[in-house]
């Protein structure tokens, strides 16, 4: 389920995912398609993205059910169609972390433009390897180089701290992180619309390059 609110120009877009926060191919297409809905609006110049429950997202619900179909094609599919989103998506576009970010939710947070995160989360992308291109993982530029070629621990794991050293992850306490992330959001608003939409195209060019090749060699699966 998607719960979707608007303030001040900045839209925020919570996944309510409990009790392990992982996310269903239901929450998946409905976030799809609350992000394109949102980027057809012209007053809205940022969003903020984030999760209810114990952590942001503990990867894709991939258990069978006949409501929810898990094919890693399917997910393939839909991870790509997710991502394509968020780089699409005309303004900035704020993560906020306060728990663990696995899996799919590391895809998430590799498109995002800004990510705020609590200190010690851990990032891993898990099952998230076996249905999304390395090139599309590389491109995202989120987790260091020795991790990706790590193939014997598929499981291994980089900390917020990690990325907050590289400057990827502006770090926050665990109970500030929405305020911290609609903070960041508000500044954005501030900037000069049109500036800040050119910027974001533009560091996102080489990355939808390779969404948009990952995807065209997708065959539907719907």
């Amino acid at each position: 389920m998607i719960r979707e609110e608007s303030e001040d120009r900045v839209v925020e877009l919570v996944v309510e995912a409990p009790p392990h926060s992982f996310f269903t191919s239901v929450d998946v297409t409905a976030l799809i398609a609350a992000i394109q809905k949102h980027g057809l609006d012209p007053a809205a110049r940022a969003m903020v993205l984030r999760a209810d429950g114990p952590g942001f997202c503990g990867g894709a619900e991939l258990h069978t059910s006949d409501e929810h179909p898990r094919d890693i094609r399917e997910w393939a599919y839909l991870s790509l169609s997710l991502m394509r989103a968020i780089t699409d998506y005309p303004a900035p576009v704020v993560l906020a972390v306060h728990g663990y970010c696995i899996g799919l939710g590391v895809l998430i947070a590799g498109v995002c433009d800004v990510i705020v995160s609590a200190p010690r989360v851990p990032f891993a992308l898990a099952d998230a390897r076996g249905y999304v291109p390395s090139n599309v993982v590389e491109a995202m530029g989120l987790l260091p180089e020795k991790y990706l070629n790590s193939s014997r621990y598929p499981h291994a794991t980089v900390t917020s701290e990690e990325l907050s050293s590289s400057g990827l992850v502006e770090l926050a306490d665990p109970e500030a992180v929405t305020r911290v992330a609609h903070g960041v959001a508000n500044r954005l608003t501030a900037k000069r619309r049109e500036g800040v939409r050119d910027v974001k195209a533009m560091v996102n060019g080489d990355l939808r390059r390779r969404l948009r090749i990952a995807f065209d060699a997708l065959e539907d699966p719907y």
